[in-house]
This record gives C-alpha cells, structure tokens and sequence, in this order.
C-alpha cells in the first residue's frame, strides 16, 4: 500500500531525509509483513543499495547500512550479502527502510511487522488510494 512520507514517525522521516539518501516523494509504498530479506546489494549500473533500522515513534533514532555499488563490476561485496535470499523476521516497533542511491532519484520502500501498524499510517494510505 501507498502512504504519505509525512504521516511516517519522525525516526523514518529523518532516515528518509538523511543527506546520503535524500528521498523526496511525497508518497512512499509500504510492505506489512513479518519477515524480509535484508540484503543491500544492487545489481543496477551506478546504484547503490541501503537499509535503514528506525524506531517506530518520534525520537528520531535510525542506523543505516550500506551496501555496494552495482554496475560492470560487482566483484565487492556488502556487510549483508550473505544474507541475501534469506528472510528474517521484523522486530515488532520497527521499521525498515530499503532502497537504492546512486545515479537518478533515490528510491525506497517501508517494510513493517503487521503488529506494529500504528492506525495514523493505515488512515494515510486510506487517502492516497481514495
């Protein structure tokens, strides 16, 4: 589902505003399940693949992995890329955040155990798709 980046916590907020990731759409499309895979590696040219841990109310906190560059040359491998193809569950009062940096416009996704849906978002999504 779509929701708004504004109606997120203030901790994905500044994750999504955070100077190396910059992202800058007013909507945001959000996954509710309870595992995921947390690998970072981009196979796109000129990109590169990130995840970020944030907390689920409004102190702000977040940590962000990167991983590396993809493109002719993806001999360097992430922190997490023997993750890869591996699910693992979402730790209830958190968000993930995945997406890619690099050339073009940064992209990102919100991924959320469905427990932790806080009912601000699920009224935000209700106004995007109407």
């Amino acid at each position: 589902m779509w929701v708004k980046v504004r109606d997120l916590p203030k901790s994905v907020r500044a994750a999504l505003k955070d100077p190396e990731i910059r992202f800058g759409k007013p909507d945001i499309l959000l996954h509710v399940q309870e595992a995921m895979d947390p690998s970072t590696r981009s196979y796109y040219d000129s990109k590169r693949g990130y995840m970020a841990a944030c907390r689920m109310d409004d102190s702000g906190t977040y940590e962000i992995t990167f991983g590396e560059y993809g493109g002719g040359d993806v001999g360097f491998y992430s922190r997490t890329d023997h993750l890869q193809g591996q699910l693992f569950d979402i730790p209830l009062g958190v968000a993930i955040v995945k997406g890619f940096v690099g050339y073009g416009r940064p992209s990102a996704e919100v991924y959320l155990h469905p427990s932790s849906m806080n009912p601000r978002v699920l009224a935000s999504a209700r106004a995007v798709v109407a």
